[in-house]
Parts: C-alpha cells; sequence; structure tokens
C-alpha cells in the first residue's frame, strides 16, 4: 500500500481542496486465473464495501471525513491484483494535518489502517453473513486484522471492532452481500485467499483472508429482510420516549423534518444520559430503512444515534 499526501490541489472552480490520498491493493492469491464474471462480481463486492470506510477512520481519528472518492488504478491478471485509489477529503488544512498525524504518515510509517479497516469490513461482514453459527477460523482471522488495525489506530481492538460494527450497523445486510462478493474469487480454490495492503512490490501482504474463512461463511447471504440506510449530520432529533434501563428498548422519536415516530437505538458512544429528559437533540443518525410486506417495500424502521451534538 502506497500513500500520499496532497494537502492542496486545485478544483474545477479553483478554489483549494484538501485531500488525503491512498493506493490501496488487494491480490487474490489463486493458482489459475479468475474468470471475468467473478471479477466483475469482486469489484461490486468491493464498492459496497469501500463505502463505509470513511465513516470507521472518522470515528477511529476524530476527524471528519467530508466525503471521499475510490477510483479502479489498475487490474492485473493471473492471480488477480486490484489497485484502488482512495481520496479523503477535508474541510480545511488542520483536519487534513490531524488526520494524516493519527494515521502515523508524519513519523514516516507507511499506515496499514485503511488496508486493515476494509479487511475489517470483509472479515466482519463474513461473520454476518454465517449468521449465529459457529465459524472458528473467520473469529481467528478477524482477531488478527482487529489487532493489527488498533495497533495502527493506537486503540484497543475491541474499539477498532466496535467502529467498524457500529458504521455498518444500519446496512448489515449490504455489507454482508459485499464481503461475500468480494471473497467469491477465493471460493473455489483451496490454497488461495485475499490479501490487503502489500506495503511494497515484492513484500508480503498486510492482511490476508483465507480460503478457510470464506468457505465458512455461506455461498449466498442469510440475512432477511433488507435494509438501507440514509446517514443525516447535525440534524434535530425530536425525543419522544426514554429508558434509562435499556439502550434498544423504549426510546422512540422523530429525526429532521420527517413525521415517522420510530424507534431510536444508541451508538455504544453515546451515553443515554446524552437524551434522557431532553425533548430536542442534534445529532448525526443513520435512518434504516427495512423491508415490509409482500411488496418488499423499504420503510422508515429506526433512528441509529451515532452522536449527539453540544447543546
Amino acid at each position: 500500500m502506497s500513500t500520499t499526501n496532497t494537502p492542496t490541489a486545485a478544483t474545477d472552480d479553483g478554489a483549494p481542496k484538501h485531500v488525503y490520498e491512498s493506493t490501496q491493493r488487494l491480490v487474490y492469491n489463486t493458482r489459475k486465473p479468475v474468470p471475468i464474471r467473478d471479477v466483475i462480481i469482486a469489484l461490486q463486492g468491493l464498492d459496497g464495501l469501500l463505502k463505509p470506510v470513511p465513516l470507521v477512520l472518522s470515528t477511529l481519528t476524530g476527524v471528519e471525513i467530508e466525503s471521499s472518492e475510490f477510483l479502479i488504478h489498475s487490474l492485473e491478471t493471473g492471480s488477480l491484483i486490484e489497485d484502488i485509489v482512495v481520496r479523503f477529503f477535508f474541510k480545511d488544512r488542520a483536519k487534513l494535518d490531524e488526520f494524516v498525524d493519527k494515521l502515523a504518515e508524519k513519523k514516516g510509517v507507511k499506515s496499514i489502517a485503511i488496508a486493515a479497516v476494509l479487511g475489517g469490513l470483509v472479515g466482519y461482514g463474513l461473520h454476518l453473513a454465517t449468521g449465529n453459527r459457529p465459524a472458528s477460523t473467520i473469529t481467528a482471522t478477524n482477531s488478527v486484522i482487529f489487532q493489527n488495525g488498533a495497533g495502527v489506530m493506537n486503540v484497543s481492538p475491541e474499539a477498532f471492532q466496535g467502529a467498524i460494527a457500529a458504521a455498518v450497523a444500519g446496512d448489515k445486510k449490504r455489507v454482508a452481500e459485499s464481503a461475500l462478493k468480494l471473497a467469491s474469487p477465493v471460493r473455489a480454490d483451496p490454497q488461495s485467499s485475499v490479501s490487503f495492503g502489500v506495503p511494497d512490490a515484492g513484500a508480503a501482504p498486510a492482511l490476508s483472508i483465507p480460503w478457510a474463512a470464506v468457505t465458512e461463511a455461506p455461498a449466498r447471504i442469510e440475512l432477511e429482510p433488507n435494509e438501507r440506510v440514509e446517514e443525516y449530520k447535525n440534524t434535530e432529533l425530536i425525543v419522544r420516549a426514554t429508558d434509562l434501563d435499556n439502550r434498544t428498548r423504549g426510546w422512540a422519536g422523530r429525526l429532521g423534518t420527517r413525521e415517522e415516530r420510530l424507534p431510536i437505538e444508541l451508538d455504544p458512544s453515546v451515553a443515554e444520559a446524552e437524551l434522557f429528559g431532553r425533548t430536542s437533540v442534534r445529532v448525526d443518525a443513520a435512518l434504516v430503512f427495512r423491508e415490509k410486506g409482500r411488496s418488499r417495500e423499504l420503510k422508515p424502521a429506526r433512528i441509529y444515534v451515532r452522536k449527539v451534538h453540544a447543546s
């Protein structure tokens, strides 16, 4: 994985932008060339798993990433190699510098943070796809990835895993499906694996998910029903019911200008006392839509509060 820090490139309108750019490498270590159909499926999975990466890193660094962009730099045949350009955009130079500092780049360390987050999302997605079935290899693989990521970010493995779990809490099925798609080229070869974040040409991969972990998950998703999530930043939450004794039941409210009264679920980082006794607060939250009825139409189902802003 190579990383570049580009703080002041020009936008189309001439205004400066503040961007962190990193080239990530995925390597499918297979003995046979990957069929085109499997490449397409894997790229679909990669697209779905890259989307939560900025939210995970914002949680771990405490620095808000305003927007992101993901591009395919190159594809190589044989043992399939995918090079992806990841770009994170920040409000100003100070936010960019703070983010870079949290990734240890100023100390000359080639951080594997993005690779660890992406690998963690794949492993966590495979875990979600298994439901509650035992999956010892997935568990062991995820433990290694979480420990590596925690070491890079200077947090506990539990905090690293928690940031990943919170980022996908409103969209678990999509993440599980994406993980199965990304790992699908590995499934046919017992000697294969998928690796993330090759630091330098010819160097050993930083993180790897083996065939045994991939095949512990089902070939198709088993989570039902389907869900979709919409993110809201610094939005008013009208609180209609609270319960200090339970984080997931007994809470209800309305988000922004929407009229639906919905159940509220609190992120582990949000204390119940931050909402208890208040009728209106500003929050960062996810509005979770869930399939209902025979039409399988996605309708608002719950509000997942990620952060409460100071009044």
